[in-house]
């Protein structure tokens, strides 16, 4: 059996490259022909649309299938979130403008700027008024005119002082709440902007200071120049703060520039800045204004899942892991592909858009949090764009200048941008990360370091049980060593013994070798294969994408809509998709490892595996539209459950469920008490009737199910990370077992074993005496690329903490 993957295909990425050469080739023709703002004469959308024809032209299949395709990536949900929110952020600003506010901003500025520190002031005027408007170019327009008369007044260097305004302005640029820069590097890297802002502001703060502090020694006036007074009112300036506020607190964006345009709308009425018609037309105005943005965001996104479709993105991360070896290399590989293409685009948010998705995947493979990977994107492509000679802000600056010779006048003096950067690149090599390639000593140093400041001169405790035999004596109420401990295993850990996905997914050896290594290394109190989220749904008919560095995908789902649900098939267990190769997998595993640990084979629950039959979008509308075709086709999975559960417990294996769709993130309560409940119910009802028990874990949020979940007869449950184990324990601990919940990502993935003991710590103090039982191990499956000795520092939590009797002094023991 082939499994259904793309193959890489370099030449998919040549429109993408007829996107790039068309606008950087128009450019500079236009340049030698000294036409000015060169760069920005073609609309980038047109450029963007002839890759777009290259692409139908160039790549295989039917015109329709391409079309589909296409639209599909035009319409993907962050692209169109992005879209929205340049759209309200256009409204927002043109509102803004219109009843007064950039003036009173500006003005408010020059008031407080001491004339002895003219060159500081600028600096810091430029960056207050950037990150409240979102624009550097509307802030270098409005900044720089009354900056060069005072520094013609002081007899100051004006290049200096222009030089400060464009640094400030990018200092806005690439924090504000409301830059297309932002918006664009959040939304495609699905990152909340507070804490892209955070990540980025840790960055950015040494650098504005160290700026500052030269500024402050060689910006000083020869001359003071007289004071001038301002007028501004200090109303207008309100909804700049109302906005940068309530983003930082993590108000949902849409509701932060909604709020945003009603506060300036309703001063510009009470101070007659304009009519309740003409407010009308300036969020009209904001609305046109981002139409080139919004457009170029949606083709472009149609055009990266065309790229991706044909293998051209699958072909860059191979020539890219070529390069990239780790966490470090591949920020510095990020950062300099944003560089790069910012040099040819000269446009800082078209940069982000095109190098978005391939530096996502990057991060992925290679374990950057999506914080620091939309920190970098920005960063790097404000940092040049404040730089570039055909930029948009060095243009508007050197337009307003007289006798200047060159624009790298301006540029050598335009100190922020560098000394950014140069942060930004140390943190790449400085910042908190663990490389999966380090040696074990680090974590045995770190390990010491924990044992001196918590337990003094206490070891880590050697298990005195196999992991059978401390399971055994748990279900007979007896006393054991230590707390059960199980590393959340499968497809994402295939790394560790050498191999890809695919080769992981399509070999049932490879899937046995994998148990057995994690066993063998880190003594799990738990083994067993999964179908995977997709796999009932693949051998019911999906198809699924399999990568080698990342989880198989759903690429088409086995009917297009509710109307064919009659197709679906009744599975053959020992036929369909990859269930005979688990099976066989599974029993490997039995084989090898039964009289040592705990076997278990985890299934998809039902309510999940609908979502891969039919897509997720068709699923939640169904439920609303066609319910009789949802519950028919419910039956129809149970069905299949079934079948392949009756294997399970053939084999002598336990069974467990993982439901990640059912979340409450997704469903009302209502939904799930009649479209999944019911039909989980009768999985959980066939096998009690066989004498046997099994466990779920559902993904995302599930508190509101929990009262639900009581009367099903489960024995175990594992919440998110999202949930509280203490509320676990009080609600559910009188009636099953209850395990968990690690962060996988933030703790196991991205942090020290330092981090791992204490997160791990902490879910013991709140569960380990649960009445039925608790299991440590993380919230979700561990990641893939997580440090092995972050798995051993979670083993050795359960040793440590979880040691019977508990030592009460050490769990509680303070930091």
């Amino acid at each position: 059996m082939e499994p259904n993957q793309k193959k890489a295909n370099g030449l998919a990425l040549i429109p993408f490259a007829v996107f790039v050469g068309v606008y950087l080739a128009t450019g500079i023709t236009l340049n030698a022909m000294g036409v000015e703002m060169a760069f920005y004469q073609l609309p980038t959308p047109i450029a963007s649309f002839i890759g777009i024809i290259v692409a139908f032209a160039m790549f295989k299949g039917k015109f329709d299938d391409k079309l589909s395709v296409f639209l599909h990536g035009c319409g993907e949900e962050n692209i169109m979130i992005m879209c929205m929110v340049f759209l309200f952020a256009g409204a927002f600003t043109s509102v803004s403008s219109a009843m007064g506010g950039v003036d009173s901003v500006v003005n408010l500025g020059m008031t407080f700027i001491p004339p002895q520190f003219i060159a500081a002031g600028v600096f810091v005027i430029s960056a207050f008024i950037s990150i409240s408007t979102g624009t550097s170019v509307g802030t270098v327009t409005a900044v720089t005119p009354i900056a060069l008369g005072l520094a013609q007044a002081g007899g100051l260097n004006q290049f200096l002082v222009v030089g400060a305004t464009i640094g400030g302005s990018m200092f806005g640029d690439n924090l504000s709440m409301i830059s297309d820069t932002t918006i664009a590097a959040t939304r495609t890297q699905d990152v909340e902007m507070k804490d892209k802002f955070r990540a980025n502001f840790k960055i950015a703060l040494p650098a504005v200071l160290v700026t500052f502090v030269l500024l402050l020694i060689f910006g000083r006036p020869e001359t003071l120049p007289a004071v001038q007074e301002y007028s501004y009112n200090i109303i207008k300036v309100l909804p700049y703060i109302f906005v940068l506020v309530a983003s930082l607190l993590g108000v949902n964006v849409f509701a932060v520039l909604t709020g945003g345009i009603l506060f300036s709308g309703a001063i510009g009425l009470a101070t007659g800045s304009f009519s309740a018609l003409e407010l009308a037309n300036n969020v009209y105005n904001g609305f046109s204004g981002m139409f080139e943005i919004f457009l170029l965001s949606m083709i472009t996104g149609g055009l990266a899942k065309m790229v991706e479709k044909e293998g051209g993105l699958e072909w860059l991360l191979q020539k890219i892991s070529k390069v990239i070896k780790n966490r470090q290399t591949a920020e510095l590989g990020i950062a300099v592909m944003t560089s790069l293409t910012n040099i040819a685009t000269a446009n800082n948010t078209v940069a982000i858009l095109i190098d978005s998705t391939i530096a996502k995947d990057i991060s992925k493979e290679y374990g950057v949090d999506p914080k620091r990977t939309a920190s970098l994107l920005d960063i790097f492509a404000c940092a040049f764009q404040g730089i570039l000679p055909y930029g948009a802000q060095i243009l508007f600056a050197c337009a307003l200048m007289e006798n200047l010779n060159s624009p790298f006048q301006v540029i050598t003096q335009c100190w922020y941008q560098f000394i950014l950067m140069a942060f930004a690149i140390l943190s790449i090599f400085f910042a908190k990360g663990v490389d999966t390639k380090k040696a074990t000593n680090k974590y045995v140093r770190l390990l010491k370091n924990m044992i001196e400041q918590y337990l003094k001169d206490l070891k880590v405790p050697k298990d005195e049980l196999t992991a059978i035999e401390r399971n055994k004596l748990l279900n007979e109420g007896k006393d054991v060593d230590r707390i059960m401990c199980c590393i959340d295993s499968g497809e994402t850990l295939a790394p560790l013994i050498g191999c890809t996905l695919p080769e992981y997914y399509f070999s049932a050896e490879k899937m046995c070798e994998l148990e057995e290594y994690i066993y063998n290394k880190f003594h799990s109190d738990g083994a067993g294969l999964s179908t995977t989220l997709r796999g009932m749904a693949e051998a019911m008919g999906s198809k699924i994408k399999y990568s080698d560095y990342n989880i198989a995908q759903l690429e088409t789902p086995a009917i297009s809509s509710l109307d064919e649900v009659d197709k679906l098939k009744r599975i053959n267990v020992d036929e369909d998709g990859r269930l005979p190769i688990i099976l066989k997998g599974l029993k490997m595993v039995k084989e090898r490892l039964g009289d040592k640990v705990p076997v278990s084979g985890t299934v998809t629950g039902p309510f999940t595996v609908a979502s891969m039959l039919v897509g997720t979008e068709n699923l939640l509308k169904g439920m609303v539209k066609q319910p009789d075709k949802v519950l028919q086709m419910m039956d129809i999975i149970t069905e299949n459950n079934n079948r392949y559960i009756q294997r399970l417990l053939d084999m002598g294996v336990g069974v467990g469920f993982a439901d990640p769709v059912s979340s409450t993130s997704l469903l009302r309560v209502k939904q799930y008490e009649k479209f999944s409940l019911p039909f989980f119910q009768k999985n959980v009802d066939f096998i009690k009737s066989q004498g046997g028990g099994c466990g779920l874990h559902i993904c995302g949020t599930s508190r509101k199910l929990w009262e639900l979940l009581i009367p099903t007869g489960i024995g175990t449950f594992g919440p998110d990370n999202v949930e509280d184990m203490a509320e676990a324990k009080e609600v559910l601990g009188p009636y099953m077992c209850i395990q968990g919940n690690v962060p996988p990502v933030e703790v196991m993935r991205l942090g020290t074993p330092y981090d791992v003991l204490r997160a791990s710590r902490e879910s013991i103090r709140k569960a380990y005496d649960s009445p039925k039982g608790f299991v440590l191990t993380s919230g979700c499956q561990t990641p893939m690329f997580t440090p092995e000795e972050n798995m051993t520092a979670l083993m050795d939590a359960a040793r440590i903490f979880g040691h019977y009797p508990i030592n009460q002094d050490l769990l509680w023991m303070e930091d």
